[in-house]
């Protein structure tokens, strides 16, 4: 699915929100999706009401019964409109197989009483293309979270058609019709009016219910597959594949800038001068000399006539330490702390800087060659499902190109390279011990198999995995010769599920 053309903001959403949204995409493309509601609707409602006009009560369950086909004509609107795509009503018209196909016999006959979540739950069949058991384990797997809004939205629908059927009602008979003309008397349980009514009420609801439930859909595969983080990781990959030489220039340019704030600016402050460092000693008085006056002078003062001595004792703990005083620290200059204290914050800030862009420069250089541990031999089992897709061994066939080769026959090439590329994906997990983080993208994948695969099987991978994603994400048409030579190909660099391959040298 190519992500980057999508209109919508992809952001996880509450379930209420997501409804807001499906009304708003409604009011944006209401030319298109009112016209061909109505020119799918009506037509078939006078149909109907030309065989069954006799039967009023028929007659209304049937206009009920056949919602499901105009709302997959708006939902095909939808999701084109959702990648910037305007579809017109002819080309819409034109697109009926598809639109139509598959599971609209389903929705028609036995699941149209029990499908209680049909905005929400026809998106399965009709855009993923899914039937039988695996709609119905995606369909349960999709409810689990939004299954109640779901619910609720058409019982809510439900209930806001037949509050403007009974606004009609009220006011063409209380406001349109001539004075004195009696409505009661009437025995039918539904008049004609009744029935333009019900259709109006049908045609003004119903693409709303398929919008909100078109988004409450889109919600939950964006929390369920993380489609904001692969749209976020893409658009990073991008901004790192266009940086080139220039910018990590820039960024060591930057960091040896950073590296001139790492000078100590204490230092100024605290280095004398030569000239400083001559005047402090031409002012010190030099000591006493040792001569008979002085002697005489200090036994005078040592008399106890003179005073006594006196021992002051202090007791601090052996952890603390005095402050030590500078040779030289202004008393006035208050301007010299602060500027002290900026210098500490820069360099301290310089610090974390410079290690910042070292780390990054460091993850950007083991994210580009694909990391530096070796991905082999982890002694785990490996994991079961990877990008949606089940690789565990029980799953495949013994031989994959075979059966794959009779997929093609059948005209299923769409599930034959599946099975090729989880027979590949399996292989690289299982057989050959590739250790895939959660977090890893097809192309990941590709560059870590290199490690493990010889160069032809390397390629041959590569290969398979273009070819998947032109026709998954891209939708894109298979190319069946292209396949079938891959399919011809399988067991000669995967083998068998239950004869592994032995181990290549690696290129």
């Amino acid at each position: 699915m190519e992500l980057d053309r999508i209109s919508i903001r992809l952001r996880q959403r509450g379930g209420f929100e997501s409804i807001d949204l499906g009304i708003r995409m409604a009011i944006k493309d209401w030319r298109p999706l009112w016209s061909i509601w109505s020119l799918c609707y009506l037509p078939l409602v006078a149909v109907l009401c030309y065989l069954l006009w006799d039967q009023p009560v028929l007659l209304v369950m049937a206009m009920y019964w056949i919602k499901p086909i105009p709302e997959r004509f708006a939902l095909h609107v939808l999701s084109r409109a959702m990648f910037g795509e305007t579809v017109s009503v002819r080309a819409a018209l034109r697109d009926w197989s598809e639109v139509l196909t598959p599971g609209l016999f389903a929705q028609l006959l036995w699941r149209r009483p029990f499908d209680w979540m049909r905005s929400f739950n026809t998106p399965v069949v009709q855009l993923e293309r899914q039937t039988g058991a695996q709609a119905a384990e995606r369909r349960r797997l999709l409810g689990m979270r939004f299954g109640s809004y779901a619910l609720a939205l058409q019982f809510v629908g439900f209930m806001f058609e037949w509050v403007l059927v009974f606004g009609f009602t009220m006011l063409v008979n209380l406001f349109l019709t001539p004075e004195g003309q009696d409505f009661g008397n009437s025995d039918a349980m539904f008049t004609p009016l009744d029935l333009i009514y019900i259709a109006l009420a049908h045609a003004t609801i119903g693409p709303f219910f398929v919008a909100a439930g078109f988004s409450l859909y889109l919600n939950r595969r964006v929390i369920l597959e993380a489609w904001d983080v692969e749209l976020n990781l893409k658009r990073l990959r991008s901004r790192v594949e266009t940086m080139r030489a220039g910018n990590l220039a820039v960024l060591f340019a930057l960091a040896a800038s950073c590296s001139l704030l790492l000078v100590d600016p204490a230092m100024a402050l605290s280095t004398k001068t030569p000239e400083t460092k001559e005047k402090a000693e031409f002012v010190t008085t030099p000591p006493p000399l040792d001569t008979p006056a002085h002697r005489e002078a200090v036994k005078i003062v040592s008399d106890k006539e003179f005073g006594d001595r006196k021992r002051d004792e202090v007791h601090r703990f052996r952890f603390h330490r005095e402050p030590k005083k500078r040779e030289y620290e202004p008393q006035s200059n208050w301007l010299g702390g602060v500027g002290e204290f900026l210098a500490r914050v820069l360099q301290v800030l310089g610090w974390i800087l410079l290690a910042v862009l070292i780390g990054a420069v460091i993850y950007l250089i083991v994210r580009l060659t694909g990391g530096l541990e070796q991905d082999i031999g982890s002694g785990k089992s490996g994991p079961k499902i990877l990008f949606g897709l089940q690789i565990a061994p029980e799953s495949l066939p013994d031989d994959i190109g075979q059966t794959a080769l009779e997929l093609i026959r059948q005209g299923q090439v769409r599930e034959a390279l599946s099975l090729i590329y989880r027979g590949a994906l399996s292989h690289l997990v299982h057989v050959r011990k590739l250790r895939v983080s959660a977090g890893a993208t097809e192309s990941e994948v590709a560059t870590l198999s290199k490690r493990v695969l010889g160069s032809a099987s390397a390629a041959y991978f590569a290969e398979v995995l273009a070819h998947w994603i032109d026709i998954a994400y891209g939708g894109r048409l298979p190319d069946v010769q292209a396949i079938t030579r891959l399919a011809e190909r399988f067991a000669e660099h995967f083998g068998k599920v239950s004869e592994p391959v032995p181990a290549e040298v690696p290129a």
